[in-house]
């Protein structure tokens, strides 16, 4: 498990630890980079991040509709009563209540 203290470090394809950089270009001035000189990997910062977060965002999404769904089942087991459920899933649910 890793350590919640320490900052990540992202493994290029060979396994080896990618190492940020800065960019000392007039186009790009500063911006921070990640690279391997073994696979050639190249990477700007900012894109890895705001790829993060678009990835969690994605999976939050997900979460919370699978768990609609969830609850919109729920919803009609309990206003249409267990009578149409098998017995195991009439069991499962008697016991979660």
């Amino acid at each position: 498990m890793p350590d919640p203290t320490q900052i990540p470090v992202l493994r290029c394809g060979c396994g080896r630890d990618a190492f940020a950089r800065r960019s000392g270009t007039p186009r790009n001035p500063g911006r921070r980079f990640l690279t391997c000189s073994i696979c050639n990997l190249f990477i700007w910062e900012d894109l890895l991040n705001k790829y993060a977060e678009d990835m969690v965002f994605y999976f939050h999404s997900a979460s919370i509709d699978c768990n609609h769904h969830l609850l919109e089942n729920m919803l009609h087991v309990v206003e249409h009563g267990l009578g149409h459920l098998p017995i195991t899933e009439k069991l499962v649910i008697t016991q979660q209540v």
